[in-house]
């Protein structure tokens, strides 16, 4: 994992490691080069790529690919998109949406993308996990995106599951159960820990303070938690065939 990545184009993409299953561990300099990292090695097929509320998606036109950005955040997208060549400006759509009207918008994309990469928020919101297994061509990947914590149990649960909550996932009480991405033809296909090396000096720090026993340790950096999900081939709209 310690080689450095050379993208098609051989320009250094600014990330070490690989894609292993079930865990990967990146270093990355910013969201920009794990987003770059993402293309470089899921090679979605042609089309446009949709990034939902992340950080970093302006490395998708910078590879001279489509993006449709759907963001909470207009100004910081406007800003972001401005900031871009002239020549990759028009690469890029950006869309403002929220909780209600992010799975509309991608229900509209009808199976023509290849990579999803969305923040963890997307769980939050009506609709848009069916709508993002939806959107995606079969054999096309959904990447979601957490930092902190609470991310990261999240998208752990999501992604392996305890045995009662399989067992329960057919039963009519589901009001109060997370939804799975199985549910909508999406099989767990990798786990990706990204930071940038500082990040991972300060993990090391605190694990050298906690066996030391020391009162207080070095205040945790954040990192970056990406989960990918694999949709199927035999997926359908609202489901898969049992």
């Amino acid at each position: 994992m310690t080689e450095h990545h050379i993208n098609r184009h051989g320009a250094p993409s600014g990330r070490y490691g690989t894609l292993d299953v079930p865990i990967s561990v990146w270093q990355v300099a910013d969201a920009a080069a794990l987003t770059a990292g993402l293309l470089a090695e899921l090679k979605p097929a042609r089309g446009p790529i949709i990034a939902v509320d992340v950080p970093g998606w302006e490395a998708i036109p910078r590879a001279a690919r489509h993006a449709l950005v759907l963001t909470r955040d207009r100004t910081a997208a406007k800003a972001a998109l401005v900031a871009l060549p002239g020549a990759k400006q028009g690469l890029a759509r950006v869309q403002p949406v929220d909780e209600r009207s992010l799975g509309v918008r991608l229900a509209a994309v009808t199976a023509s993308t290849g990579l999803v990469i969305a923040s963890a928020w997307l769980l939050d919101c009506t609709g848009a996990l069916a709508a993002a297994a939806h959107a995606l061509r079969p054999d096309g990947v959904l990447a979601l995106v957490g930092q902190g914590m609470a991310d990261q149990a999240r998208l752990t649960r999501l992604a392996h599951p305890a045995p009662d909550a399989e067992d329960a996932e057919g039963s009519e009480d589901e009001e109060t159960e997370e939804e799975s991405p199985r549910r909508f033809g999406l099989v767990f296909a990798g786990h990706v820990v990204a930071a940038p090396p500082h990040v991972f000096d300060r993990a090391v720090s605190n694990a050298e303070a906690r066996r030391a026993n020391r009162s207080t340790c070095p205040a945790i950096a954040r990192h970056f938690d990406v989960v990918l999900w694999r949709k199927t081939a035999q997926t359908e709209a609202g489901g898969v065939h049992g």
